[in-house]
């Protein structure tokens, strides 16, 4: 059995006080004639609304006189009206909220019964496209103290008027990665690598897009990000188009096994079909031969500089040419060092010799 538009948004209703009261039936059987309902929109709609719609055409909308369902109500009545002449335009939706007491948020309640309207309207159209008719919300109020409700959503929202007035009911903020460059992506120092994945996610080849992925990449391990890496390799490697998979995958080793070190053992499962396991294993050991190496490097410079001052340049750059294991070499040996070149006298003893 199909459902009604208030069994289909019950989840999303507040409860009300106010349905089955004398007041609400005598409003609702009065109304749910038609030829009062086109009297009463005849006189108290705008004059402005009025012009455009052909009020022959008025009818009550198939069960929009709802009771109270699992204690909610949804809407008192909704009508539909033609438009005179407009064939880009189907209908216009009149929905009319009966009320004998004051309800503070009643604007809220107006806005979620047009959402469930125009939900019930998607699911019998069907269409995935500019489609919803247009709703004109009518409070109809008879109490005895002064109407003091809600009227307007944005009287019921805490924020500064001007972002409630630049926001609220305006068009969406579009951020479209089309319209983004590489270059400003590439200048970014957190968003650009996911970003300029997602963008370029749809190329007909990743491949042609994968530098500047992997430089940002790389700025991103030496930062700490090291899962936020991970996560985005997986996901570019199940999901980006290519002629050449293991030509990328490889790509992606050679360019970041030796920045991520050990972590680039967490994708080794996308790569064991492709056999470049040994890669990135290579990729991990020279991480880690490079990683001694430069801390080796640091150490040894700070304390020859402790040691004997400034360092000449000679000596640095042949300091900074050496490998991990003469690194160590010569700082065993500045401990017995009186000068800088006694760093060096057994190399040149065996030169000689």
């Amino acid at each position: 059995m199909k459902k009604t538009i208030a069994e289909n948004q019950q989840d999303n209703l507040e409860e009300t006080d106010e349905i089955y009261t004398p007041h609400d039936r005598v409003f609702k059987g009065a109304i749910a004639d038609i030829r009062v309902a086109r009297d009463f929109f005849e006189h108290y709609l705008p004059k402005t609304v009025k012009d455009l719609v052909d009020l022959d055409t008025l009818e009550v909308y198939p069960n929009s006189h709802v009771g109270k369902s699992l204690n909610l109500l949804l809407l008192d009545m909704l009508f539909k009206v033609n438009f005179i002449n407009q064939k880009d335009y189907d209908c216009l939706y009149l929905l009319v909220e009966h009320r004998s007491s004051v309800k503070k948020i009643m604007s809220f309640s107006i806005l979620q019964y047009m959402v469930a309207v125009w939900n019930e309207h998607l699911k019998k159209t069907k269409k995935n496209k500019k489609n919803l008719p247009l709703i004109m919300p009518i409070i109809f109020y008879h109490g005895e103290q002064k109407f003091t409700g809600g009227r307007d959503i944005r009287e019921l929202i805490k924020a500064p008027p001007e972002l409630i007035e630049q926001i609220l009911f305006k068009p969406c903020h579009l951020i479209d990665t089309r319209r983004i460059s590489d270059e400003s992506l590439q200048e970014c120092e957190w968003d650009g690598a996911w970003v300029y994945l997602l963008k370029h996610i749809y190329d007909k080849d990743f491949l042609s897009a994968i530098g500047p992925f992997l430089e940002m990449s790389k700025t991103l391990c030496q930062k700490g990000a090291i899962e936020l890496v991970e996560l985005l390799l997986t996901y570019l490697i199940e999901v980006a188009k290519t002629e050449q998979p293991i030509k990328l995958k490889k790509t992606i080793v050679e360019g970041l096994s030796t920045t991520m070190g050990e972590n680039m053992g967490t994708l080794a499962e996308h790569f064991k079909q492709e056999g470049i396991q040994e890669g990135i294993q290579k990729g991990v050991q020279i991480g880690r031969e490079e990683g001694v190496q430069t801390g080796e490097l640091a150490v040894l410079l700070r304390q020859l500089h402790l040691k004997f001052g400034v360092i000449p340049p000679y000596y640095k750059k042949r300091i900074e040419q050496g490998d991990a294991k003469q690194l160590l070499i010569w700082c065993d040996r500045i401990l017995d060092a009186k000068k800088i070149e006694d760093l060096f006298e057994v190399e040149m003893e065996h030169i000689l010799a």
